[in-house]
């Protein structure tokens, strides 16, 4: 037999005696069963150990029973901010919440009051709980700002804004109307007028709402970075048809205007639907007060004024001519200056002078105005031209009675 051929012999040997005695040496387990009951918070279960060789494992498993086993329970009232709860305690020791209730919310209010809105914050009720907590509730939308001429009608809040500008005056002229006013609206501007030149014929050179002109606070000439406040007056002159220009018959004639302080007279004719206006100032040297009107015109070649009845085109120019200097005298210094001169004048070339400020009326030389409606403080004029030598005629001394009751004025 060769010497290999042994070698491989020998070794089944070896290995079939290793395998007989790792067979002869595996447990045949004989387990015991021992079972864990489940409590409030851990599982139960069946532990099995083998009692040759102590092996064992967990199963049969049951879940845990929960905290059942309660040995007293208490209410505890839900509050204003705190939900309510029973409280259990269980045989563990554990304790445990259950059948939660809402909490009941500042219900038991003890005294509320109202703070009104504002025009930049919401009104709302105060109100107080028993509980000691102050909340608010039942709000109300702030008013918002009510704008009468930039002033807020309700806080008295200055709403005028500063404007600068980013544009120039060369800029509108040949645009559409429209599209100027959203220009100065969106800059901020809030006192915007659009006012129509009736001068089209054909519209082949100038289209119809074409700009003319715009005018900030009457500047006409105005451009980038300068400083206007929100509320000035924006004009926009357009051109449109000529045959639409409406005509206006006059309720009164010129003289109606006289006496009325300028910006009345204005305001007046503006009512009749006028727009365009120059005022020139003088100096009356009679006994007007200062702004006062002394004559009013239309521009279309007339030197004076105009008769009731008298029709004039809307666009029409009107040249309104006021007093730059007052001469108006107090009811007291009127008395003193007609005393200062009454014993200087003779009776032969004055006349005979009676005035009586109850009964309103004036005598001289035989003229008697009387002012039959009284509205207000009567106001007499006594105007001597102190340039004038103490050699003074009748004819030289002014004397007025008149009344002003916002409308009219008249003069003796």
């Amino acid at each position: 037999m060769s010497k290999k051929a042994i070698t491989i012999i020998l070794s089944v040997l070896i290995i079939g005696t290793i395998t007989i005695a790792i067979a002869s040496s595996v447990c045949s387990h004989e387990y015991v069963a021992t079972i864990i009951d489940p409590t409030c918070t851990e599982k139960g279960y069946t532990n099995y150990v083998c009692s040759k060789c102590d092996d064992n494992y967990k199963s049969d498993y049951v879940s845990a029973t929960g905290h059942i086993d309660i040995v007293s329970s208490s209410i505890v009232g839900s509050t204003c901010t705190e939900q309510g709860y029973t409280l259990k305690t269980c045989s563990c020791g554990a304790e445990i919440k259950d059948n939660y209730v809402s909490a009941t919310g500042h219900i038991d209010i003890v005294s509320s009051s109202i703070v009104d809105p504002t025009c930049t914050e919401e009104g709302y009720t105060l109100k107080t709980c028993s509980c000691g907590t102050k909340f608010k509730d039942n709000y109300v939308s702030a008013t918002g700002h009510v704008s009468v001429n930039e002033i807020c009608s309700i806080c008295n809040e200055n709403l005028t804004k500063s404007i600068i500008l980013d544009f120039a005056c060369d800029e509108f002229p040949g645009e559409q109307c429209d599209d100027v006013v959203n220009v100065f609206r969106n800059a901020g501007f809030t006192n915007i007028k659009t006012y129509p030149i009736y001068d089209l014929i054909t519209g082949w050179l100038v289209s119809e709402n074409e700009v003319e002109k715009v005018l900030i606070d009457d500047n006409e000439c105005f451009g980038y970075y300068e400083e206007f406040s929100s509320n000035v007056l924006v004009k926009i002159y357009y051109h449109t048809w000529a045959s639409n220009e409406p005509k206006i018959i006059m309720p009164y004639d010129s003289s109606y205007y006289t006496h009325l302080p300028l910006d009345v007279a204005i305001a007046r004719l503006e009512e009749l639907g006028f727009y365009n206006f120059e005022t020139v100032s003088s100096c009356a040297g009679s006994f007007y007060e200062a702004d006062i009107v002394t004559s009013v015109r239309f521009d279309d070649g007339s030197t004076f004024g105009w008769d009731a009845g008298d029709v004039f085109g809307i666009t029409q120019l009107i040249i309104i001519k006021y007093n730059q200097k007052s001469y108006v005298k107090t009811k007291e210094e009127n008395s003193n200056l007609l005393q200062m001169h009454e014993e200087s004048l003779s009776p032969e070339r004055l006349g005979e002078i009676r005035y009586s400020w109850d009964d309103c009326f004036i005598e001289i030389e035989g003229y008697i105005r009387k002012v039959d409606k009284v509205v207000g403080e009567i106001v007499f004029f006594f105007v001597l031209d102190s340039n004038k030598d103490d050699n003074i005629s009748g004819s030289e001394i002014f004397i007025s009675t008149g009344y002003y009751d916002n409308r009219h004025f008249e003069e003796g």
